[in-house]
């Protein structure tokens, strides 16, 4: 049986690694967030944490190992909301993320505070809460709210469900398993959570799949799909560079013009086709 934990953890590893690879191609390209990168990074320190504690634990640093679990899962839980609240469409206030960003900072410290003094059992509760927290809220504006950028291709409700289950399912499981086995000296990990990291990883390096494949096929048509927004032969060869996520620096060298020249035709691209930014640019373009 602990053979094939071991394996369920490798395939894990390997899995988040390959969509951490993806999900920066797909940033290099404009197509992901910062906070997406940030989120796999923080799944990722948190299975590491999980599958080290059996071996701290055995080595007599029972005490850091729970500090390293802690931590990740207060990680996890800002990294989870921030990227939801960077590719929902909501009403919320940025003042919303940063006082809840504010909080898990707070809390980080504060939990390595009271550590120390012999109280790790609060220390776990509250970063058990938080991570809950921070699921409940995520659950509810993905439920409630559509993406910033939409991928065209058929999909169906169970994609909306599969990622709210799988980010309810997570903490329950952490909580369950580290919080409550009071009678464990060193409770088994068992086999769900490495697969259900594995299959979060896979969910999202099939999503970051289909988006450079769309980016491939409608660059293909890229022309003809701004062609109704009368833009100039010059704007659209900027518009193309911008909607592939190149900065102004990096369009001044390809297309031999000063950037400010390169910021006046994305005023005018921008301006023409009604949007304020890059997200926007490229649903028109390529969604």
């Amino acid at each position: 049986m602990l053979e094939l934990e071991i394996i369920l953890f490798i395939i894990a590893y390997t899995t988040l690694v390959v969509s951490l690879t993806f999900a920066f191609i797909c940033y290099k390209r404009n197509l992901e967030t910062q906070e997406t990168l940030v989120l796999i990074i923080s799944l990722l320190i948190l299975i590491i944490s999980i599958s080290f504690t059996p071996i701290l634990k055995n080595s007599g640093h029972s005490f850091f190992s729970n500090l390293f679990t802690i931590s990740s899962m207060i990680f996890v839980g800002a990294a989870t909301l921030l990227n939801t609240l960077k590719e929902r469409q909501h009403k919320l206030q940025n003042m919303f993320k940063k006082i809840y960003l504010g909080l898990g900072i707070i809390l980080f410290f504060t939990v390595h505070l009271i550590s120390f003094f012999n109280m790790t059992k609060y220390a776990q509760w509250f970063s058990s809460g938080y991570l809950m927290l921070s699921i409940v809220f995520s659950a509810i504006i993905i439920r409630t709210t559509e993406p910033k950028i939409k991928i065209k291709i058929k999909k169906t409700d169970s994609d909306r469900l599969f990622v709210i289950a799988f980010l309810v399912i997570v903490p329950v499981y952490l909580v369950l398993q580290f919080q409550f086995c009071e009678y464990c000296d060193n409770p088994p990990i068992g086999f769900l959570l490495p697969f259900l990291f594995s299959l979060i990883a896979i969910n999202k390096i099939t999503d970051d799949i289909n988006r450079l494949s769309i980016l491939k096929i409608n660059t293909e048509n890229f022309q003809s799909n701004l062609i109704a927004y009368g833009l100039s032969d010059r704007e659209t060869e900027v518009a193309k560079l911008l909607s592939q996520g190149h900065s102004y620096q990096s369009i001044s060298e390809l297309l031999f013009i000063s950037i400010p020249t390169v910021k006046t035709h994305t005023g005018n691209i921008y301006r023409k086709c009604n949007v304020k930014s890059k997200y926007e640019l490229m649903k028109i373009v390529f969604y």
